[in-house]
């Protein structure tokens, strides 16, 4: 009776971890803890859900095509978190920017001396 972990069993062949962890999910595979903690699984379990490990699946064209789709999500990753640092500097500058606008006096409409001076140029109003 050889027990494998999840990672021995999808090592073997027998499933990727993913499937694994879902059929002891859906408890169609049952399974037990090890010594450290970790998910073991019978081997007759594995082949009666399973079937024989096939060694053939660590090489699939679908797990190259998963690897390559992996390695472009963790470079558009990347980039998008460059991006985030620079959308977070230009929010923090206009933020100061929008409070020093705030905490600065603001002249009142109207008040200036142009426009105290061109008032008094044109003299009084006459209404018709």
């Amino acid at each position: 009776m050889t027990r494998l972990s999840v990672n021995q069993a999808a090592r073997a062949g027998y499933a990727s971890r993913a499937v694994i962890y879902r059929k002891v999910k859906e408890r169609a595979l049952h399974s037990e803890a090890g010594s450290k903690g970790e998910t073991v699984i019978d081997t007759a379990e594995l082949a009666r859900i399973f079937g024989e490990p096939d060694p053939q699946r660590k090489t699939s064209p679908e797990r190259l095509t998963n690897a390559s789709e992996t390695a472009q999500l963790r470079a558009e990753n990347a980039l998008l978190r460059a991006e985030n640092a620079d959308l977070r500097l230009h929010r923090d500058r206009l933020m100061r920017l929008l409070e020093h606008t705030a905490l600065s006096p603001q002249p009142r409409p109207g008040a200036g001396v142009l426009s105290r001076l061109l008032r008094r140029r044109r003299g009084p109003e006459v209404t018709p």
